[in-house]
């Protein structure tokens, strides 16, 4: 589980302290990592649906994937939702003026925003409009985010059951 210290810092090996979202009008930081693969491969059973939705009424109604819900549930922080009206019209700064890509009805995308507390660094988590997971960062190189978006993958394995670095049983 993913824990916090008594100044507010979110641990996972390392120091995130949360910060606010960026204007929608700037651009996310341009290094990322994604692993759909690794992050899909943990499976959320439907038992948990009625704890989202107690928990969680407004996420669990705009974005009802568990996999998100595992998100929230080891980053407890607090999060930025974006609609997909407000992306575009913000002629998706966030993504570069490119659109990012809708799956069925997803109009959400929600974002986590953190201070590496190590590097002064701002990393940005995306649960993106596509159902994706990805790990943004303005000085991180990619291997490092690959490094850390494995480890969060590996905490929502654990946080379900599932040993760590396995693919989860059928």
């Amino acid at each position: 589980m993913i824990s916090r210290d008594a100044s507010r810092h979110l641990t996972v090996g390392w120091r995130w302290l949360p910060v606010p979202a960026l204007p929608v009008d700037q651009r996310l930081p341009l290094t990322s990592f994604r692993d759909d693969a690794a992050f899909r491969r943990v499976e959320h059973p439907e038992s948990l649906r009625p704890a989202f939705r107690f928990s969680f009424p407004q996420l669990a109604q705009a974005t009802p994937d568990l996999h998100f819900y595992g998100l929230i549930q080891i980053f407890n922080t607090p999060l930025f939702s974006m609609t997909s009206r407000e992306a575009g019209r913000s002629s998706f700064a966030y993504w570069g003026g490119a659109s990012p890509c809708f799956i069925g009805e997803q109009r959400f995308a929600h974002f986590w925003f953190f201070e590496d507390q190590v590097d002064r660094d701002l990393v940005a988590l995306e649960f993106g409009f596509d159902g994706g997971f990805v790990l943004h960062s303005r000085n991180k190189s990619a291997t490092e985010l690959a490094a850390r978006h494995a480890e969060i993958v590996r905490r929502l394995a654990e946080a379900r059951g599932h040993a760590p670095n396995s693919a989860p049983g059928p």
